[in-house]
């Protein structure tokens, strides 16, 4: 356990973990502030354009064995998913799906509307994490992310159908919150030390600090001022 304990002192001096920006009142402004979905979200590139649900109709026999296992927003075009939509039954169907005709189209429109009510309140399924420990493959301690946005894939049952909301599509965002930034080069090894480590995102640096706001977004950092200097 020393052991353990040392090498996790030795990387967290390593990559600054000991920063003394972490422990003024300031850093803890701007994380709360970060914090609030309203301040951060229309800061960073977080939006939900490319996300295609997904809803799946499955049907089993009475030995419960899958008969029909369908995406019907992934066929639009077939006529199950046309008379679903259209409220219309101009096709004849297989046995299961005749005999459960009526809770179909019942079980559809409540998967439609809860699917929908979930895109118009997508906000509210949105992570904002704070402090999250980022692992090396080795198990050691590489650093924290001061504020990490996420969201976490949509799965929920509606009777015979079954939403699937891929959220984890969308790239995390990942936040370093620096109130002032002595060293360009430190800040800038801190950050791709843990582009290594973290999954493919958007990097920020959210900053009072501006001196090095263009060498940043050189290299591919987008640098936010926070707004109450």
């Amino acid at each position: 356990m020393t052991g353990q304990k040392d090498r996790y002192t030795t990387a967290e001096k390593l990559w600054k973990l000991d920063d003394e920006t972490l422990t003024t009142p300031k850093h803890d402004e701007i994380v709360l502030w970060a914090l609030d979905k309203r301040n951060i979200l229309p800061c960073v590139n977080f939006n939900n354009d490319m996300i295609k649900p997904q809803l799946f109709l499955k049907l089993f026999d009475d030995d419960g064995n899958l008969q029909v296992n369908s995406n019907i927003l992934g066929n639009g075009g077939d006529s199950l998913a046309k008379n679903l939509k259209n409220k219309t039954h101009d096709h004849e169907y297989m046995n299961i799906i005749e005999t459960k005709w009526d809770q179909i189209n019942k079980d559809y429109d409540i998967a439609i509307s809860q699917m929908n009510c979930v895109f118009d309140n997508w906000l509210d399924f949105v992570k904002i994490d704070s402090e999250t420990p980022i692992i090396g493959r080795n198990g050691f301690m590489v650093g924290y992310t001061d504020i990490q946005i996420s969201m976490d894939n949509f799965n929920r049952t509606c009777g015979l159908f079954t939403i699937k909301i891929p959220f984890s599509q969308i790239e995390n965002n990942y936040i370093e919150i620096k109130p002032h930034i002595s060293s360009f080069g430190q800040t800038l090894r801190q950050l791709r030390t843990y582009q290594h480590y973290l999954p493919d995102g958007g990097f920020y640096i959210l900053t009072t600090d501006t001196k090095f706001k263009k060498a940043f977004e050189s290299q591919g950092i987008k640098v936010l001022i926070y707004p109450n200097k």
